[in-house]
C-alpha cells in the first residue's frame, strides 16, 4: 500500500491493496476472454481467497467509490496509484458509488457480477440499466449501491429555503423529463392525454407528437425541435456525467425516434445533426444509439434529397461501411448514400451469421462438430498446446504486434497516438499481474524484427516517471519473489530511475526497502551525483541523512562542497552522517565540528562526538578533552562522560594529560563517594599507558595514603617496576 494509505484502517493494508489488484486484474480477464476461460477462474478464485484473509474478523469490506479514487472506511486510498484510479473510473462510470463484499462471497456469484459488469453500457441500457439487470440476479453476497443524481440540483440561490422546496423538487427531475417537457411545450390537454411521471415513456411520447404535430406549421415545428435537443445535448455533455448516465439518456432517445412517424422523424433528425455539425464525439455517440432502420431511413432520404446533413455528420455515417477498397479511395471515389445504405443492411442482418466465413474454415468447423469422439491429446503435446494458448503468451505477442505497428512509418499520428495507449494499458497489465520478466525482456530488446520507432516509443514509455513509480510501489505488493527481476528491470531502465528511487525512499517505512532503493541508487554511480545534491536541502532529516550516507559511499570528493553547509544541520543524526564524510577526506572541519560539539555544553552532542572520535583525533580536540574532566556535573551521566574520556584518552598516553588526571585524583568530596572512588579507580587503571617515571610518582602518593585506592597504586607501581626490571 502507499505510503499515504490512512494508518487508522482496521484491515491488513497489504492484503486490501492485492485484493484491489485482484478486483482489477479479474475484470480485464471477465473483459478478455469467453466466459467459462480458465484464467477467468483463476483470478476470480485469487480474488475470493484474498477476500476471506480481508474478512476473517469482520463481516464485510465496503469500497467507496469516486470518479477518481476508492474509499475504505471513509478515507481516500492512494490517489497517486494508477490501478486505484483506473479501478475506480470504470466503477464509477457504471453509475455504482459503492460496493460492498461479505463473508460468504464465493466465485460464482462473483462472476456473475463481474462479467454483467464489464458489458457495454448500451447493451446494459437496453435490459433496464445496471440496476435493473442485478435485480434480477443472485447476488446475496454483494451489496451494490448507486449514484443517485435525482439527488443533485443546481440553484443560483446562496440558501435553499422551505418556500424554495417545491421549486428544487421540480428542478430535480430527469434529464429525459425535462427533453419530454421541451418538446410538448407544455400545452397538454386538460383531460392529459400524455400523463408524466418520473420515467415518461418514450414510444408513448413518440406517438403522442406525431399525432399533436399533424397540421402544424413546419418552420415552427423545426424552429421548436433545434431549440429542444440543443438543449438536451448540451445538457448531456455536461463534465461529470457517468457513462451510464448518458448511456440511458441516449438509449430513450434512440427508442423516441424510432417510435416518430417518418415526417416527423425526418424533421427531427434534420435537427438533431445540425446541432451535432460541429461536436464530432458527441455525434458519433448519439449516432451509434440510433437504430439501424432510422440510420437506413436518413441516408435514404439524403439520396433522395429529402434531407440534408453536414458533411461531419456524413462521415461519421460512412465510417459504419468497410467495404471501400483502398483503390476507390486513392482515385476519390465516394459511395453513395443508397448504397451505404443497402451495404449497412446486409451488414446489420441477423439470419446469415454464416456467410463471413470462409468455405474451406466452414467446411472444418462442421467436419468436427459431427465427430463422435474427439481424440484426446497426451503427453508433451497437451502441455505444448497449454503453453501456446494460456494467457502470457498471448498477451505478449499482441504486445509484440503493436510494437512492430508502431515502428512502421506508415500511418498518421493520431493512429500511432492510439497504439502508444494501447502499448501503455498492455504494460499496466503486465505489472499489475507480476510479470515483471517479461518487461525485463522487453528491456532487452522487446523484438528482433521490431524497428527502431517502436523501440524508441517502447522506451519512452517505460522511462515514464509514473510507469517507474508504479513498478516500485508493486514491491510492497509482490514481495520478495519478484525482487530479483524488478532488480535487472531497474538495471536495464537505468537513470530514469533515480527520481522515482529517491521520491520512494523518502516515504518508505520500512527499512529493508529503503535499504534497497539506496542500493539501487548506488549501483548508478556518479549519475545520481547531481539529482541526490539536489534533494540535500529536504525539510525531512532522515532523507537528507540517508542521501548524505550514500553520497558517501560514492567516495567522490566532488560532493564536499554541498556537505559541509550541512555540518551545523539541526539534527544530530545528520551532523553525525556530515562529520564521517568529511573525516573519510581528511577534510579538516572535521575535527572542528568535533571540538564545537565537545564544548558545547550538550550532554548528547558531548556524548555523540566521544563517540565518533574512534580511538583517533587531532591533538587540537586534546584541550576539549581534558576540560570534559573537570566539569561541575557529579550526576550518573556526568561521571559516566568523564570514564568515557579517560578510555579515550589511555591509548595515546599524552603526559600532558597527567596534570589533569592528578588533580582529579587528588579531589576530596562528602557528597557520592562511590562515584568518585570508581571514577578515581579507572583512572589509576588507565595510568599504565603512560611514561613511568612521571605515573611513578603520582602512585607513591597514592600509595602512601593507604586505603582501597593505596592499595590499588601500590599494586600497579609493583607492577611497573617489574616491567622495568
Amino acid at each position: 500500500m502507499a505510503e499515504n494509505t490512512p494508518q487508522n484502517l482496521d484491515f491488513d493494508t497489504k492484503i486490501l491493496s492485492k485484493f484491489i489488484y485482484a478486483l482489477n486484474i479479474s475484470r480485464q480477464h471477465c473483459l478478455a476472454y469467453p466466459a467459462g476461460h480458465p484464467q477467468i477462474q483463476k483470478s476470480a478464485e485469487q480474488l475470493i481467497s484474498l477476500l476471506r484473509q480481508l474478512l476473517e474478523f469482520r463481516d464485510s469490506l465496503t469500497l467507496g467509490i469516486t470518479r477518481r479514487s476508492l474509499l475504505v472506511h471513509g478515507s481516500a486510498l492512494d490517489q497517486r496509484n494508477a490501478v486505484y484510479r483506473k479501478l475506480a473510473n470504470e466503477l464509477f462510470n457504471l453509475g455504482l458509488a459503492g460496493l460492498t463484499f461479505r463473508r460468504g462471497l464465493e466465485h460464482d456469484e462473483l462472476l456473475r457480477f463481474q462479467e454483467l459488469s464489464v458489458q457495454r453500457p448500451e447493451d446494459l441500457a437496453e435490459r433496464g440499466g445496471l440496476v435493473e439487470v442485478c435485480r434480477d440476479l443472485d447476488l446475496p453476497h454483494l451489496n451494490l449501491t448507486f449514484i443517485d443524481y435525482n439527488s443533485f440540483s443546481v440553484t443560483d440561490e446562496d440558501e435553499i429555503g422551505a418556500s424554495d422546496a417545491l421549486l428544487e423538487e421540480e428542478k430535480s427531475e430527469s434529464l429525459w423529463d425535462r427533453f419530454v417537457s421541451g418538446l410538448i411545450a407544455g400545452d397538454l390537454s386538460p383531460d392529459g392525454e400524455l400523463k408524466r411521471s418520473a420515467t415518461v415513456d418514450p414510444a408513448l411520447v413518440a406517438e403522442y407528437l406525431s399525432r399533436r404535430r399533424e397540421g402544424a406549421d413546419q418552420e415552427e415545428v423545426l424552429s421548436s425541435y433545434e431549440q429542444t435537443i440543443t438543449t438536451f445535448l448540451q445538457e448531456l455533455d455536461l463534465e461529470g456525467r457517468s457513462q451510464s448516465y448518458r448511456t440511458e439518456a441516449l438509449g430513450k432517445l434512440g427508442s423516441f425516434v424510432d417510435g416518430l412517424s417518418p415526417e416527423l422523424r425526418r424533421q427531427f433528425l434534420s435537427s438533431t445533426f445540425n446541432t451535432l455539425g460541429a461536436q464530432n464525439e458527441l455525434a458519433e455517440e448519439v449516432l451509434t444509439h440510433l437504430s439501424s432502420d432510422a440510420l437506413f431511413t436518413a441516408l435514404e432520404d439524403v439520396n433522395e434529397k429529402r434531407l440534408t446533413i453536414p458533411p461531419t455528420i456524413m462521415n461519421l455515417l460512412g465510417k459504419l461501411s468497410q467495404h471501400t477498397s483502398k483503390e476507390t479511395d486513392q482515385v476519390g471515389e465516394t459511395i453513395s448514400s443508397a448504397e451505404l445504405g443497402e451495404h449497412l443492411r446486409s451488414l446489420f442482418r441477423e439470419d446469415d451469421p454464416d456467410r463471413f466465413i470462409p468455405g474451406t474454415y466452414q467446411h472444418l468447423l462442421h467436419s468436427i462438430v459431427s465427430m463422435d469422439d474427439i481424440p484426446t491429446l497426451e503427453g508433451m503435446a497437451v502441455e505444448e498446446l497449454r503453453a501456446e494458448i494460456s494467457a502470457e503468451p498471448v498477451d505478449s505477442q499482441v504486445c509484440n504486434v503493436v510494437i512492430d505497428l508502431l515502428g512502421n512509418e506508415e500511418g498518421s499520428e493520431q493512429d500511432r497516438e492510439e497504439l502508444r495507449q494501447i502499448l501503455l494499458e498492455l504494460l499496466r497489465y503486465f505489472l499489475e499481474t507480476g510479470q515483471f520478466d517479461y518487461l525485463v525482456g522487453l528491456q532487452r530488446g522487446p523484438n528482433r524484427s521490431a524497428k527502431r520507432n517502436g523501440s524508441t516509443d517502447l522506451t519512452i514509455l517505460l522511462a515514464d516517471n509514473s510507469f517507474l513509480e508504479e513498478i516500485l510501489a508493486a514491491m510492497s505488493i509482490w514481495g520478495r519473489d519478484k525482487f530479483a527481476a524488478i532488480t535487472e528491470l531497474i538495471r536495464k531502465i537505468g537513470t530514469p530511475f533515480i527520481e522515482p528511487l529517491i521520491n520512494r525512499m523518502a516515504v518508505e517505512k520500512r527499512m529493508s526497502l529503503r535499504r534497497y532503493y539506496l542500493d539501487r541508487l548506488e549501483e548508478m554511480g556518479d549519475a545520481i551525483r547531481e539529482p541526490v545534491m539536489l534533494h540535500l536541502r529536504d525539510s525531512r532529516w532522515y532523507v537528507v541523512r540517508n542521501l548524505v550516507a550514500l553520497l558517501r559511499r560514492l567516495n567522490d570528493p566532488v560532493t564536499l562542497h554541498g556537505i559541509r553547509s550541512l555540518i551545523n544541520h539541526p539534527h544530530p543524526k545528520v551532523r553525525v552522517e556530515v562529520f564521517k564524510t568529511l573525516r573519510q577526506f581528511n577534510d579538516p572541519q572535521a575535527n572542528q565540528y568535533l571540538a564545537r560539539e565537545l564544548d558545547s555544553g550538550d550532554r548528547g552532542r558531548q556524548w555523540q562526538a566521544i563517540r565518533q572520535l574512534d580511538g583517533s583525533f587531532n591533538p587540537e580536540l586534546f584541550e576539549s578533552l581534558l576540560r570534559l574532566l573537570e566539569i561541575k556535573d557529579q550526576s550518573v551521566d556526568g561521571f559516566a562522560l568523564k570514564t568515557a574520556v579517560v578510555d579515550t584518552l589511555e591509548p595515546f598516553g599524552n603526559p600532558a594529560a597527567l596534570p589533569v588526571l592528578e588533580r582529579v585524583l587528588q579531589t576530596r568530596s562528602l557528597l557520592h563517594g562511590g562515584r568518585w572512588l570508581r571514577l578515581k579507580q579507572h583512572i589509576i587503571l588507565s595510568l599504565s599507558s603512560y611514561p613511568r617515571k612521571e605515573v611513578g610518582e603520582i602512585l607513591e602518593l597514592l600509595a602512601a595514603s593507604g586505603g582501597d585506592l593505596g592499595e590499588q597504586a601500590d599494586a600497579l607501581l609493583k607492577t611497573l617496576q617489574r616491567r622495568k626490571s
